[in-house]
C-alpha cells in the first residue's frame, strides 16, 4: 500500500513573488560547478581565467580562497560581493558553510561590519537601529540552520536529525525575543526598524508556537493598517494560522506537497475557502498572480523550505 506522507506546508512569499515585493532572506549567489563539488582550486583556476567576473564569480572567489586558506583574499572578495549585491543576496554568507574558515578568522569581522552597513543602507530612515541590528542578527539565525538543513547531509543523533532540533530551540528562542519586543515597543515597525527587520519579525511570528503566532498575528495586522508592515506577508500568516485551526485558507498562499513511495509530488493548493473565487479575493487584496501561477512557479523551480 503506498504510503502518504504529508511534508510541509509552503508559504508564498519563499517563492519568486510577482506582486511588486522584493524578495527577502531566501536568495542564494549561484554556486560555480567546481565550488559544488569542493573543488576549489579548479574552480580558481576556472574562475581566474574569465575576461571578466560576475557577482557570482566574485562570491565563489572567497569561498575558494576561505578553503584555501587565503584569508585575506577571501575577504577582499566578500567585501566586494557585499559593495556589488542588495541586502537580500548577503544573508547566505552568514549560513554558506563553505565560508566557515573565514568566518572563524581575524578577517570575518571587517567582513561583519560591512554587512551591518549594507543592512543599515537598505533599511533606510529608522529610528532603533540598535534594535534593527538585533534583530537582523536573531533573523540570520533563524535562517542558518533551515539554510543547513537544505544544503548540508543530515546528522542524525539520539533525538532526529540535529539541524531540525536545533531549528526548533532557535524558534523558541526568537519567539522569547519577539515577545519582550512587542512587549516594550509594540510590533516592531518599519518606520522604527525598517522593512527587512520588520520582514525578519514576521519570520520570528511565523516559526512561534500557537499562541505566540495568535498574539503576534493581531499586532502585526494593526501595523498593516497604518502601512507599517508587509500587508502580504500578514496575508500568508493570516492563511497559515487558519490551517493551524482546521479551518480553510482565505488568499491561497498555503500549498501541500506528499511524498509517495519516496517520491515528491507536484504541490497543490492548501484546503481554500470559496476556491473557485480565491484569484478574486487575491486581487482585490493586491496580489498580481493566481494561485495557479504561484503553484506552477514552485513545481518548476522546485523550492522547499523547512517549516
Amino acid at each position: 500500500m503506498k504510503k502518504y506522507l504529508l511534508i510541509t506546508i509552503l508559504f508564498v512569499f519563499s517563492l519568486n513573488i510577482s506582486f511588486s515585493q522584493k524578495r527577502m532572506m531566501y536568495c542564494y549567489p549561484v554556486l560555480n560547478d567546481y565550488v559544488e563539488q569542493n573543488l576549489f582550486q579548479e574552480a580558481l583556476d576556472d574562475i581566474l581565467a574569465k575576461d571578466s567576473l560576475s557577482n557570482s564569480d566574485i562570491y565563489n572567489l572567497a569561498i575558494c580562497y576561505s578553503n584555501l586558506g587565503d584569508f585575506e583574499k577571501a575577504q577582499k572578495n566578500l567585501m566586494d560581493f557585499i559593495k556589488k549585491v542588495e541586502y537580500n543576496l548577503t544573508p547566505a554568507i552568514f549560513l554558506n558553510y563553505r565560508i566557515s574558515a573565514l568566518r572563524e578568522s581575524n578577517y570575518w569581522e571587517n567582513v561583519y561590519q560591512l554587512l551591518i552597513e549594507k543592512f543599515l543602507y537598505e533599511s533606510g530612515p529608522i529610528t532603533d537601529t540598535a534594535l534593527a541590528i538585533k534583530i537582523m542578527e536573531h533573523g540570520i539565525l533563524d535562517q542558518k540552520y533551515r539554510g543547513l538543513i537544505i544544503t548540508q547531509p543530515s546528522e542524525v543523533g539520539e533525538n532526529g536529525d540535529l539541524k531540525f532540533i536545533i531549528a526548533e530551540n532557535v524558534d523558541s528562542i526568537n519567539t522569547i525575543f519577539l515577545d519582550s519586543i512587542v512587549q516594550k515597543y509594540g510590533w516592531p515597525t518599519f518606520s522604527m526598524v525598517g522593512k527587512i527587520a520588520g520582514d525578519y519579525a514576521f519570520l520570528f511570528m511565523q516559526h512561534s508556537d500557537k499562541t505566540s503566532f495568535k498574539k503576534h498575528l493581531g499586532l502585526m495586522e494593526e501595523a498593516v493598517k497604518n502601512n507599517e508592515a508587509d500587508k502580504f506577508r500578514w496575508a500568508t500568516a493570516y492563511d497559515r494560522y487558519r490551517l493551524y485551526r482546521g479551518k480553510r485558507q482565505i488568499y491561497g498562499t498555503q500549498y501541500r506537497c506528499r511524498i509517495i513511495d519516496g517520491v515528491t509530488q507536484p504541490c497543490e493548493l492548501a484546503p481554500t475557502k470559496q476556491k473557485r473565487k480565491v484569484n478574486e479575493r487575491r486581487k482585490e487584496f493586491g496580489f498580481t498572480t493566481t494561485v495557479e501561477e504561484e503553484i506552477e512557479k514552485h513545481n518548476k523551480n522546485k523550492v522547499t523550505f523547512y517549516k
